[in-house]
């Protein structure tokens, strides 16, 4: 998916209208690895100091929480440093770790972890994956996490992607 930045006003708009008139205390953003977004200063950058920003304003709390798959700590990282400021972000990682552990399954992205060792790596330091080659993804995956606040981590057993994209919807019980 190719996202323009062109729109920003109107995304803002809903966004505040969101935030204002229905008092809603977090946003989820889907997928944001499927976001390519070249521009110098990013969309979800852009949105993360829209939100903080009316935030403040109200005088509330209000969560940006990003679902990525590529172990990035500039999700959660500051703008000054780089990041898009994004207050927590899913940590997959987590939650593999935990199913290989509890399943023994080793089919697709789960013979990337071991279980019990990579499960205490992702108490420990979040992702899993900082850099490391990936046999799943060929490649190396993932940054490192190790200066990331444990706040920032949002962990599972199990979500709607991972129940919903197993062939029969089979759930860890």
């Amino acid at each position: 998916m190719v996202l323009r930045v062109t729109t920003f006003a109107a995304i803002s708009s809903k966004n505040s209208q969101w935030i204002s008139e229905f008092h809603v205390d977090a946003l989820r953003l889907d997928a944001i690895h499927a976001i390519v977004d070249l521009s110098a200063r990013p969309f979800l950058q852009e949105l993360s100091s829209f939100v903080h920003a009316k935030a403040h304003q109200l005088n509330r709390k209000i969560f940006l929480i990003a679902e990525s798959n590529r172990n990035d700590a500039r999700v959660v990282s500051s703008c000054d440093a780089g990041g898009l400021e994004l207050d927590g972000v899913w940590d997959d990682d987590f939650h593999h770790s935990l199913h290989v552990l509890l399943t023994g399954e080793q089919n697709g992205y789960y013979q990337d972890f071991s279980g019990i060792k990579d499960l205490t790596s992702a108490f420990r330091e979040g992702f899993v994956y900082q850099g490391q080659y990936s046999k799943y993804r060929q490649g190396r995956h993932g940054s490192s996490s190790r200066q990331t606040s444990a706040n920032r981590f949002v962990v599972f057993t199990q979500n709607h992607d991972q129940v919903g994209n197993r062939a029969l919807g089979d759930r860890l019980t």
